[in-house]
């Protein structure tokens, strides 16, 4: 860009002295015009290289939001297909030859979920034959066909193994762009940051106020008791939809963690606990809008939500 000013400048200035070259009266009258011209250009061009370089600021941080997104996505397809069981299928098919109804639903939200993943060149090879795999392997399943479904899942198991490998590879490469990018975008250390995230708060309605709860939503009283069931129920829920962000021990370190914006919560600090069961299911049932926490509205029935409040109380 300084180049390209450069340039244009020269050229500017070539007109000018050509322009006065050819003059053969009133050359100081000339030179003022060609002056001020010369000015009203100089503002002009000043003018395009702002708007430019607002246009390629735009375009960094639209690019670092596509990678911040590639990143989260990429993130939770691994967690999915890390916690399906396949090496406990594949040996359960080898010493049974029995097909059983949890693998078929396993390993049909597996091949969804990879299928429908955005893929980064990177990854895109592997992800593709774990995808072309998993699809005969649902097949199989789904014909109820033990005989052809066994080495599948043999198949499946080494692929998923290798996918994931090379999505951890790439994710700490990711990680630490993300790092660098984060730290000169906001100038804040990670202290400053932890100690925004875990400021105490003295009652619930002053929690609910710092998450920006409705009173009636905090005021909202948890209709589900909660008992060994309900928490068993919610730990289910959690480890499928949440852990992933914030962590099988709900400590803000699952493994999309490092590629957001803001570090999930550590669902153990005063700042979450100190929170109302109503509270909680509201920001549940909303999310965050100012952190990339989703709304769970639609992917959760409002029973669900519940009994993940009552299993969030087990970080107490």
């Amino acid at each position: 860009m300084r180049d390209f000013r450069m340039l244009f400048t020269a050229i500017l200035a070539m007109v000018l002295i050509a322009a006065c070259t050819n003059v053969d009266s009133d050359v100081t009258s000339q030179l003022e015009e060609q002056a001020d011209r010369l000015d009203e250009l100089s503002e002009q061009l000043d003018e395009l290289f702002a708007s430019l370089e607002e246009m390629e600021s735009s375009e960094t941080e639209e690019a670092h939001d596509a990678a911040q997104t590639s990143a989260f996505e990429v993130g939770v397809a691994q967690y999915v297909m890390d916690t399906a069981g396949f090496h406990a299928i594949d040996d359960a098919l080898s010493e049974t030859g029995e097909i059983d109804p949890a693998t078929v639903s396993a390993v049909t939200r597996v091949t969804r979920m990879v299928a429908s993943t955005q893929w980064p060149d990177e990854l895109s090879e592997d992800a593709g034959r774990f995808s072309e795999v998993l699809m005969d392997f649902e097949a199989a399943l789904s014909e109820d066909d033990a005989d052809m479904a066994t080495p599948l899942a043999g198949m499946a198991h080494d692929h998923q193994h290798d996918l994931s490998a090379a999505i951890t590879a790439w994710l700490s490469g990711e990680m630490s762009m993300e790092d660098e990018h984060e730290h000169e975008e906001d100038g804040m250390t990670d202290g400053e940051s932890m100690e925004d995230e875990g400021h105490e708060h003295d009652s619930e309605e002053d929690m609910a106020a710092a998450h920006d709860i409705p009173e009636e939503a905090a005021a909202m009283l948890n209709p589900i008791p909660a008992d060994e069931d309900s928490r068993a129920t919610g730990a289910e829920i959690f480890a499928i939809n949440c852990a992933t962000c914030h962590g099988e021990t709900g400590e803000g370190d699952g493994p999309t963690a490092s590629s957001l914006d803001k570090p999930p919560a550590d669902l153990h600090a005063e700042h979450v606990q100190g929170v109302s069961d109503g509270g909680l299911f509201h920001i549940i049932t909303h999310g965050r809008p100012d952190t990339q926490m989703p709304a769970w509205e639609t992917a959760l029935t409002e029973e669900q939500r519940w009994h993940v409040v009552n299993f969030l109380r087990t970080f107490q």
